[in-house]
């Protein structure tokens, strides 16, 4: 169902009589089409668009009375006039001549728009007393009904086709608009009104001079209330055609009785498909269903020489070797017999002329082209031998390159498992320092040392081994002007040629209090010297033996360069002096 525009005077019947004032809202003086209708508690009704405009202006009172309105709640529905106005009397839309709907109609109907503006625009452009033409059309625009609108859903429904009324299809170009409004705002020849034209002039005024379609209109009327149903089953509704590429708009009983008719030459359909009974396809339209026949390879022909019927797509076949009244050539013209007969009569040509020279002839003529055709293709053969030896070369190039490849990949991917299967070594040994000199770091954690010097010693073990490393244990005893005397103890290699990642703990185990211990992991050169564990403090208690004894154990965790495969060395218990 096409989208139809039309005026609410041609629509109810009676329509200027002026008892139907009372059907229009008094605010916006429309009739209640759109919009249901709102009353306050003294009946003084507007329609619900008045309403909510008014409150939308934080305006609480009646448009009449003093009621205070807060929201569209405290109004109640006036069902006896939306009742009243349905049992109005109206005619069909469809009723009304369609051919403005008609895109074809359409494109000459806007030919005379553009004229006709242009027209008009000179006119104003003379006359400095213009009337308001903008409120005019928005007069105009407000009596206007789209039953699009005024019955969105069922037009959901319905699945129809919403487009626009027609008659201001092709709008005009888009810079002229541009330039006519330029010289509508400045106003040319001195009257600085603008001419104030557009497309909907002449809309409305098609709108107006739409007549009714007498013969083939609607002849139902009905009352408002049931233009809703009436619209639903109408047979004089406009539709699109349903044909892929056509863009006729047609009545719904005109479609199926005349536009989808195949049989119907003058007004039917072009774009209707049709079924050939030769072939059996049936999705030709009617306006190549006349080609196709001139085409079909099922169509039965008559030969041009002979009586015989075939199919078209036999036609070569019979044409070139089965027509006996053809006219052809001798079958030896390529060796210089230039006669010419009907196919027939070719079996007593042959026996009539003695053919030998014509044959040595043709034989040498082929046995050219045959060396001839040789030498190209040996010529081809030996072409393609050298690009395949080429691309031999190339392919064991590549396949060689990517053996490479894989050879380094499997290479990088070994290379953590290698490490991970690298043996683990440990160490564990006392070192116990029988004589040490504990002088310093007791007396000068009980004198004042400031100003003075103190002088520092180091304690440094015999090289013990990890494997196949080799290590040093040293304990500096040093002297700090704040915080008092200290101890630091170190772990550093001896050559190590790898980088090597160790962990430690480190025991101190004769302190009076408690076992002081250190853990960790640290990662070697063959130039560090570690500093493990905390500073210890000159408060440290030791025996009456004055002997310091440590508690060593090292573990290996990671060598970061492949090693040569070494037995684990076993170091027992070891005291140094």
């Amino acid at each position: 169902m096409i989208s139809v525009k039309c005026l609410i005077g041609q629509i109810l019947i009676n329509s200027d009589n002026p008892s139907l004032n009372k059907f229009k809202c008094q605010k916006c003086m429309e009739f209640i089409f759109f919009s249901p209708t709102y009353q306050c508690k003294l009946g003084h009704w507007r329609c619900q668009s008045c309403w909510q405009e008014r409150l939308n202006t934080f305006e609480s009172r009646c448009f009449e009375c003093d009621n205070i309105i807060e929201s569209i709640e405290d109004l109640s529905r006036n069902i006896f006039i939306e009742k009243e106005f349905s049992q109005l009397q109206a005619c069909c839309p469809n009723s009304y001549n369609g051919d403005h709907l008609n895109p074809i109609n359409n494109i000459i109907q806007n030919n005379n728009n553009n004229n006709k503006k242009d027209n008009n625009k000179n006119k104003n452009k003379k006359n400095k007393n213009i009337f308001n033409k903008e409120k005019e059309e928005e007069e105009i625009d407000e009596k206007i009904i789209d039953f699009d609108k005024l019955y969105p859903q069922e037009a959901k429904a319905l699945q129809t086709i919403a487009i626009e009324d027609q008659y201001n299809l092709n709008d005009e170009n888009e810079e002229d608009d541009e330039e006519d409004q330029d010289e509508d705002e400045n106003g040319e020849d001195g009257d600085g009104d603008g001419d104030g034209d557009d497309d909907d002039d002449y809309d409305d005024e098609t709108i107006e001079e739409r007549i009714k379609d007498v013969e083939r209109g609607c002849p139902i009327s009905t009352t408002v209330g049931e233009l809703k149903s009436h619209l639903e089953i109408c047979q004089f509704r406009f539709q699109k055609c349903k044909n892929e590429g056509c863009i006729e708009i047609k009545r719904k009983n005109d479609l199926e009785e005349i536009h989808y008719d195949i049989n119907n030459e003058l007004n039917g359909c072009k774009f209707n498909l049709m079924k050939c009974n030769d072939c059996k396809r049936d999705d030709i339209q009617k306006r190549y269903y006349q080609s196709h026949l001139l085409s079909c390879p099922k169509k039965v022909i008559n030969c041009l020489h002979c009586d015989d019927q075939f199919e078209r797509s036999h036609w070569p076949q019979h044409e070139y070797t089965q027509c006996k009244q053809r006219v052809i050539s001798c079958t030896f013209k390529a060796g210089g017999c230039n006669q010419r007969f009907k196919r027939l009569h070719l079996p007593h040509h042959l026996k009539s002329i003695n053919h030998i020279e014509f044959i040595s002839k043709q034989y040498d003529s082929q046995l050219f082209e045959i060396n001839l055709k040789n030498n190209l293709l040996l010529s081809k053969l030996n072409s393609i031998s050298n690009e395949n030896s080429i691309f031999q070369i190339q392919l064991k190039k590549q396949q060689k390159e990517e053996e490479d490849e894989k050879q380094k990949q499997n290479q990088h991917q070994h290379q953590p498992l290698q490490l991970q299967l690298q043996p683990v070594f440990e160490y564990k040994n006392k070192w116990r320092i029988p004589s040490f000199k504990c002088y310093p770091i007791a007396k000068a954690g009980l004198l004042n040392l400031k100003n003075k010097k103190v002088q520092n010693i180091n304690y440094t073990s015999e090289p013990f081994e990890i494997g196949p490393f080799k290590f040093l244990f040293s304990i500096d005893e040093m002297a700090d002007y704040e915080d008092g005397p200290s101890l630091h103890f170190y772990i550093s290699p001896i050559d190590l040629g790898n980088q090597l990642k160790l962990e430690y703990s480190i025991k101190l185990l004769n302190e009076n209090r408690k076992m002081i211990k250190y853990e960790g992991e640290r990662l070697f050169t063959s130039l560090d010297r570690e500093l493990v564990g905390d500073t210890l403090k000159s408060d440290i208690e030791l025996g009456k033996d004055e002997i310091l004894e440590w508690g060593i154990e090292l573990r290996t965790v990671e060598v970061h360069e492949p090693l040569q495969e070494t037995k684990a060395i076993k170091n027992n218990n070891k005291i140094w002096k």
